[in-house]
């Protein structure tokens, strides 16, 4: 269905002008070859069967299909519409750090919000079903046409909370030195602890503490860019991501890390 209506082409499904069909021949198609993976070699004889079901006819599967079209394009606007407005909104601001935390928060709560949203349009559309239609397959065609919005929901939910996170705990409040402290006061007492069995970082110590500015720049342009050219993540692969950010941060400030100063000779 959500092929037939955004004209993506294939599957059982077809609209052709005021008409909703349904062929069986892909249906057949894919039971033989069910079957036949599951050791009846026999289905592989069951003829090819070219037959159409008409599902709907009205004269609205024009207008449908039209205003299907235009949610496909606002889906793909509006989101880039609103980082816009976002990053806007945070050039503009005197405090930058605190309007970004806002806007990333105001990002995860307005879509966690959409998200609901679906879930709440789904219980009332069951509800309100006329006699006579299943719940069961409006259920499963409702889901098929949120699925990816409702994956896509979950992605932006982690990601404003990832980066207000983030801008958090780069800013130059007090609780947010105290983590950046600990943080650092922890890698710290790994880095001496490994120097005091002999696990040195030898030149590659000091290199990356000449250079840990750019350095650290690299895992996360690089996590960005999983990001975005990541086909349809989801909340685990933003979580997942993030927590790959902070291990690799984590690297970074080990083997920047100031070696320990040596113990002072006993003496005499």
């Amino acid at each position: 269905m959500d092929k037939a209506l955004t004209g993506s082409g294939g599957g059982a499904v077809r609209v052709e002008d005021d008409t909703v069909t349904l062929g069986l021949a892909p249906v057949v198609e894919q039971v033989k070859q069910r079957l036949v993976d599951q050791g009846m070699g026999f289905a592989a004889r069951i003829p090819e069967i070219h037959t159409d079901f008409t599902l709907v006819r009205s004269d609205d599967v024009g207008k449908v299909k039209t205003g299907v079209r235009l949610l496909q394009i606002a889906g793909n606007w509006l989101p880039v519409l609103a980082v816009l407005l976002v990053a806007g909104g945070v050039l503009l601001a005197r405090r930058r750090r605190r309007a970004l935390v806002a806007g990333a928060l105001a990002v995860a709560v307005t879509t966690g919000l959409l998200g609901i949203g679906l879930r709440v349009l789904r219980s009332f559309s069951l509800d309100a079903l006329p006699a006579g239609v299943s719940p069961e397959a409006f259920g499963a065609v409702y889901d098929t046409l949120t699925g990816l919005l409702s994956t896509m929901v979950r992605a932006a939910v982690a990601l404003g909370l990832v980066v207000a996170l983030a801008a958090w705990l780069t800013g130059p409040g007090r609780r947010a030195v105290l983590v950046r402290g600990l943080w650092t006061s922890g890698i710290g007492a790994s880095r001496a602890t490994a120097d005091r069995f002999g696990l040195r970082t030898g030149p590659v110590g000091p290199f990356v503490r000449r250079h840990r500015t750019w350095i650290a720049r690299a895992p996360v342009v690089a996590a960005l860019a999983a990001y975005v050219f990541w086909p349809h993540p989801t909340g685990w692969v933003v979580a997942g991501l993030a927590l790959a950010l902070l291990l690799a941060l984590a690297v970074v400030e080990f083997l920047g890390a100031d070696a320990p100063a040596a113990p002072p000779p006993p003496s005499a």
